[in-house]
Formats: C-alpha cells, structure tokens, sequence
C-alpha cells in the first residue's frame, strides 16, 4: 500500500512541476527539501549532502540507513518503557550515539557538510 501511494505521490509532484515555470520549480524543489530536512533522518541527510556537492555512494546508503533504522527501533522502545515519556537525556543522548555513528561512515568533505548544516537554522 506505501509503495502504491508513494508512486501516486510521486506522480503528481511530477506533473506539478511541469506545469510550473522554471523559478517556480526552484522554490517548489527548495519547498520540498527544506521539508525532508525539518523531518530529519536518512532523507534529510541525502538532501544536506547533494546540497554540499558530496553525495553519498550507495555503499554509504546502505550503512546509513541501517544506522537510522536501529535508531528508529531505539526512539521506539524509550518510547514504549517510558509509556510515552521518553527523558529527554535519553532521546537526546540516543541522537548523539546515532549522528556519531553516522559521521563516522561519512568522508571528511561529508562531514564538513554535515556539521555546516547543523550549524545554519534548520527551516520550521
């Protein structure tokens, strides 16, 4: 059902951005990554390293998202042992087990890359 909804999805954005005019097209693009960055995770950091010029190689990809997906099982077992509550030491100690695990499968330019954008304001 996701991969059905994500090709209608993808579908329409395409036929959306063929019908705009080409400074349109920059600001949706630019619309659509600020929102895949404020939602974090592996496709915020794709969008931050194709912005630097330093994409990942698959190899990378592959690694990463097995990073982000134990993290994900991590956040949600704080979740269910905490009844909801997780404390925030924890989430935020968990966040920083799972950026240095990643920068660590990341090449000096990526990582240059990364610590840059967590230094701009991230878009609300």
């Amino acid at each position: 059902m996701n991969v059905e909804l994500r090709k209608i999805n993808d579908d329409l954005v395409a036929k959306i951005a063929g019908v705009l005019k080409p400074d349109q097209q920059a600001a949706f693009k630019k619309y659509q990554n600020d929102q895949i960055k404020s939602a974090g995770g592996f496709g915020a950091l794709k969008v931050i390293m194709a912005d630097a010029g330093a994409a990942l190689t698959l190899e990378q990809e592959t690694q990463i998202q097995g990073v982000y997906a134990e993290d994900a099982q991590l956040h949600a077992q704080l979740l269910r042992e905490s009844q909801g509550r997780p404390d925030p030491a924890k989430v935020a100690d968990l966040d920083r087990t799972t950026m240095t695990k990643v920068a660590r499968l990341l090449n000096p330019a990526q990582r240059k890359a990364l610590l840059d954008s967590r230094a701009k304001p991230q878009p609300q």
